[in-house]
């Protein structure tokens, strides 16, 4: 019996990893969301877009993937609102960061830059990382709940 689950377990982890990979592709700027769209447009105008993919997931939920020419990469939800912004080594731009966030980082660490954050809708919280190796984790509300080194 236990051979029988194991197996069970073996074939679905199997399963949705082949179905995860098989439903992402690449589709042209101008399908990506409107929302997404006009984000790029008012925060990354200046860096060419290399390459846009959509995810489709269980259920039909879509998430979007957009990769900058100098290495960036954006993920959007399936309305377009921004999921996570990775800037690699580039500084994510001031306007996303939500106020708080900035004020914090500007108490503690002066003169650091957030080089990635992500939005958190199911749990509320945001992520952002630090280039001096510093991760906070804020509730939507402006909470500070965990900074890891």
């Amino acid at each position: 019996m236990k051979k029988l689950v194991f197996l069970l377990a073996c074939m679905f982890t199997l399963f949705a990893t082949t179905m995860k990979a098989d439903n992402e592709r690449p589709i042209p700027v101008t399908d990506l969301p409107q929302a997404a769209q006009t984000f790029l447009k008012q925060h990354f105008a200046d860096v060419p877009v290399m390459l846009a993919k959509v995810e489709s997931g269980f259920f039909e939920s879509k998430e979007y993937k957009v990769m900058l020419r100098n290495g960036q990469e954006l993920d959007f939800y399936s309305n377009g609102e921004w999921k996570e912004i990775d800037g690699r080594h580039y500084e994510v731009p001031a306007a996303i960061i939500p106020e708080f966030i900035t004020k914090y980082i500007n108490e503690m660490w002066p003169g650091a830059k957030v080089l990635k954050i992500e939005k958190d809708k199911r749990n509320k919280e945001y992520e952002a990382e630090l280039n001096n190796r510093f991760e906070l984790t804020f509730t939507f509300d402006g909470v500070l709940v965990d900074v890891d080194d």
